[in-house]
């Protein structure tokens, strides 16, 4: 039998009214100054201005006066192409900031620049009036190898002044027990990134603000299969920055011992029951590194023998918090470690997701041959590489541009799904062919710019889950691989590409083309007539606008995994393969692959009728989907549209990983470390009433065991792949008295059921 997590009421909301929208760290474009400003480089007046290919102005200023702001575009010496931003007092254009990759020869790069990404993957063809570059990139490549730099932005709740506070302050005081205290609002919300091209796993989430010399930081897992134990915890380090040459780094265990907080107390605002009060950490949980100097190779990092004074107010929220499996919130007095000026961060989560397995979830690379771990089970390397940068705490900056999972996908009617028109007969008549539209929704988009100065490319795979890297099986249906190097012009001339723009709000919309054969596209030979493929859409700006202000994509790739689904029942099939990952870990293996199932707001088929809220259901899906244009509702508190989706809808989801062969030594016990492939699974709606929900998950060609509840492992071949059955009911009569006759036996290709 399937386990039931508690959920809360079908058509009650909870939690705070200020979430955040998801978005991740890994970024698009290196850049680097080429140290040669405008007039040096002789480009006056032979480079166009870029916010005149961005559908801006262009104003001309008189020779030798810019106007303040102005951005153009520019080459510097070595060949360098970028853009440079006129000074504010108007006097000349600073440093020419070129996009590494554009057109920049070998040698141009200082010392210790990093291209990354593909060799010239920006040249002189590539401008919009140009041809594209006969160099095209391979296929798979996604424009994700860059850095760029982060915000820590201060705290900003209405009517709370401060940092959130959530256990009792020293000397008394307000306090609010509340994992999504409004005061995080200021804060966005990022996940996990499970591979290099930046698109990320719904498995945990992290967020920070900075307010009064205090930098406050959740990090919140929304998915356990064993549940919140003493293994499970939280990483996070932090450099000096400009105050000094140490970092500190901290893995903090779940506290399970410990009483919890008096939250209950009156007055006292907390989360409704069965939400748990905080518990505050006690120093037997928490491991702390320090290194004096991290500008060795590699640094000298050593434990401490007990916390510093400025971590403070550790706090563990255990089951039953709102929207989470668990989370762990902390603050830290920058002034005692004598953090200044621009710093690097690290953050992680470790899962157990049984006894013998973990999952690592890391914002920065984790520890390999070349760069060893901190300490044992640490997911962090000794030398710091690519900690995320941040600029001084506190700075409010631009959050660029920002695309989830929830604003793309198919055009269905007003919404978007993963559901492909698949044109069958019946009802419709034979000889019909229909059509289907991909969406892009792009919010922070600069105002006023070019047609597809945003570029897209789109892939789909059959419906279930691959690995996580472009080498996994997923299929171009129209767009070419070079589709972020082509002339404006390949796409105004096309038919099959729309671009609109309405403030802020960037549409793009892709109308596959036919093959001539199949009534609908994108058709997959594998997939059969299956209404759901997977996608996968990456991002990038347009050559032109690589570098310029307001054009940082703070998610350069996102998956849509997750259907919407309308019950009574549902019953489709997925595919579970490690096609690409032979390529990707460089030998052959058969390795095992886990599988667990996570329900949320789908109590078990009982007695009592109950309904969903179709107002509800729908308000929050369009706020999903149109976050700029679709105000909050009063109902709908979680802090991305996903974590939305899932409080408001009965939610089925499938999180997959692979045995990626290593192991890490927890408390004495050997664990194996699990590798996660893209989730996948079903909002679902039932009109009406019914009487609670029954499930299933079939393996369809492949034995597997249940190691713990609702985590299942199969033995897979090396490249290989399986099929599982989802089968979802909203059960419409009430359950019946037992019946003394001897159960059905249970068929054995059924290992899940509910």
């Amino acid at each position: 039998m399937q386990s039931q997590r508690p959920n809360p009421s079908l058509n009650e909301g909870g939690g705070s009214d200020d979430r955040m929208r998801r978005v991740v760290f890994l970024m698009l474009i290196v850049v680097t100054a080429c140290n040669a400003d405008n007039r040096a480089s002789g480009n006056d007046a032979a480079t166009p201005p870029i916010d005149a290919a961005m559908g801006g102005g262009g104003t001309d200023a008189p020779s030798g006066v810019c106007v303040p702001g102005q951005s153009i575009a520019c080459f510097a010496p070595g060949g360098c192409q970028g853009g440079q931003v006129c000074k504010a007092d108007g006097s000349g254009y600073a440093d020419c900031i070129c996009a590494v990759g554009a057109g920049v020869p070998e040698g141009s790069l200082p010392p210790d620049s990093d291209a990354g990404g593909p060799e010239s993957s920006l040249t002189d063809s590539s401008l919009p009036d140009a041809s594209p570059s006969d160099a095209s990139p391979p296929d798979g490549w996604a424009p994700d190898g860059g850095t760029v730099i982060n915000c820590v932005q201060p705290a900003d709740g209405p009517g709370l002044a401060g940092g959130p506070v959530w256990l009792p302050p020293q000397g008394g005081g307000a306090w609010r027990a509340q994992l999504q205290d409004p005061r995080w609002a200021g804060g966005p919300v990022y996940a996990f990134a499970v591979h290099s091209g930046g698109a990320t796993q719904q498995q945990a989430l992290y967020r920070f603000v900075y307010a009064g010399n205090n930098l406050y930081v959740s990090i919140q897992v929304l998915a356990d299969a064993d549940g919140p134990d003493g293994v499970d915890g939280v990483y996070f380090g932090i450099t000096e920055g400009t105050g000094g040459a140490g970092a500190h780094l901290f893995y903090v265990q779940l506290d399970t011992g410990s009483p919890p907080s008096p939250c209950t107390a009156q007055a006292v605002f907390h989360d409704p029951p069965p939400a748990p009060c905080p518990v505050p950490n006690s120093g037997g949980t928490i491991t702390y590194y320090k290194t004096l100097d991290r500008s060795l190779s590699p640094p000298t990092w050593t434990a401490q023998a007990t916390p510093p004074t400025w971590l403070k107010n550790l706090a563990t929220w255990g089951t039953n918090t709102p929207g989470v499996a668990w989370a762990v919130t902390f603050q830290i007095d920058v002034t005692g470690p004598g953090i200044t000026g621009a710093t690097n961060a690290f953050f992680g989560a470790g899962i157990q997701m049984s006894p013998g397995t973990v999952v690592y979830l890391t914002s920065s690379s984790q520890p390999g041959a070349l760069n060893p771990a901190i300490g044992p089970g640490i997911p962090a390397g000794k030398t710091i590489t690519d900690w995320v940068p941040f600029d001084p705490l506190g700075r409010v900056c631009s959050s660029g541009i920002q695309i989830s999972d929830t604003s793309v996908g198919l055009l269905s009617g007003a919404s978007l799904a993963n559901n492909v028109n698949t044109c069958p007969v019946p009802p419709n008549p034979p000889g019909t062919t229909c059509a289907n539209t991909f969406r892009v929704e792009a919010q922070n988009v600069p105002a006023g710019a070019a047609p597809f100065a945003l570029r897209t490319r789109i892939r789909v795979s059959d419906w279930g889950s691959t690995i996580a890297d472009s080498n996994a099986p997923w299929h171009d249906f129209g767009i070419p691989p070079d589709v972020f190097l082509q002339p404006q012009s390949y796409f105004t001339s096309n038919p099959q590409w729309a671009w609109s723009q309405s403030g802020s709000t960037a549409t793009i919309d892709y109308t596959c083309a036919r093959d001539g054969v199949h009534s609908f596209c994108p058709w997959l030979s594998t997939a059969g007539a299956s209404q759901y493929q997977s996608m996968l859409f990456e991002f990038a700006p347009s050559p032109y606008a690589v570098g310029a202000p307001g054009w940082t994509i703070q998610s350069p790739a996102v998956y849509r995994n997750m259907a919407f689904g309308t019950l009574s029942t549902l019953s489709e099939p997925a595919t579970i393969t490690l096609q690409g990952l032979e390529k990707q870990l460089g030998a052959p293996a058969d390795r095992d692959v886990y599988l667990y199932v996570e329900t949320r707001n789908m109590p078990p088929h009982g007695r009592l009728p109950m309904e969903l809220s179709e107002e509800r259901l729908a308000s929050v899906r369009r706020h999903a989907s149109h976050a700029q244009s679709e105000p909050r509702h009063a109902w709908s508190s979680a802090p991305t549209g996903d974590q939305a989706l899932a409080d408001a809808y009965p939610t089925y989801r499938v999180f997959v990983y692979y045995d990626g062969g290593e192991t890490v030594t927890m408390k004495g016990h050997v664990r194996k470390v699990l590798v996660p492939m893209t989730p996948f699974g079903f909002y679902l709606s039932h009109k009406g009433t019914f009487y609670g929900f029954t499930h299933s998950l079939t393996f369809l060609d492949a034995p597997a065991a249940e190691i713990a509840p609702n985590f299942y492992v199969v033995h897979a071949k090396n490249e290989g792949k399986f099929h599982v059955r989802t089968t979802i009911t909203a059960e419409e009569q009430p359950v019946h008295e037992p019946s003394l006759a001897k159960p059905e036996p249970r068929a054995s290709t059924v290992v899940a059921h509910n």
